[in-house]
């Protein structure tokens, strides 16, 4: 789920010299059980930010083309 406020998000996110495609945000509900989500939602990394769950997958096979 997309939040629903103005907040802008990219299709890709760079973290730590890597670069992301966003999969899934899920409302962060600290009562719910994370593991939870992370077992139904393919995902190589979850970050927490902005009161959202960020379910990423690492873009691996990309080429760079200069003009």
């Amino acid at each position: 789920m997309r939040p629903t406020n103005s907040l802008y998000i990219t299709p890709n996110v760079d973290h730590n010299d890597k670069l992301y495609n966003i999969i899934r945000l899920v409302k962060y509900i600290p009562e719910e059980n994370i593991n939870f989500w992370k077992s139904i939602i393919k995902h190589d990394l979850v970050l927490k930010k902005d009161g959202f769950l960020w379910f990423l997958d690492e873009i691996i096979d990309i080429e760079i083309i200069e003009e």
